[in-house]
């Protein structure tokens, strides 16, 4: 099982994420959202190579209805680059 280091952009990228269903008053599914994430960043810390990959070639995504996660491979540690929130956001 390889180390996962989340970088400061990712931690403020899944607040908003989890934030954003908070909001909307759906705070058991914001829950769901962050065990979900958990589960999927476990998994590719067994399994680098599961997520797609990006025309950059060193990062991957793992595409999920609502959220991605982008991440990359060094040696024996997964970088937890960013998360999206795939919803489209009211102005």
């Amino acid at each position: 099982m390889a180390k996962v280091i989340w970088t400061l952009q990712a931690e403020e990228n899944l607040s908003e994420i989890l934030n954003y269903w908070i909001k909307k008053e759906k705070k058991e599914y914001a829950e769901e959202v962050l065990n979900d994430i958990e589960k999927r960043i476990k998994v590719v810390s067994k399994d680098f190579y599961m997520g797609q990959r990006t025309d950059d070639g060193s990062i991957r995504i793992i595409h999920k209805y609502n959220y991605s996660i982008f991440y990359k491979i060094n040696e024996k540690i997964i970088y937890i680059l960013l998360l999206t929130n795939n919803i489209e956001t009211e102005k």
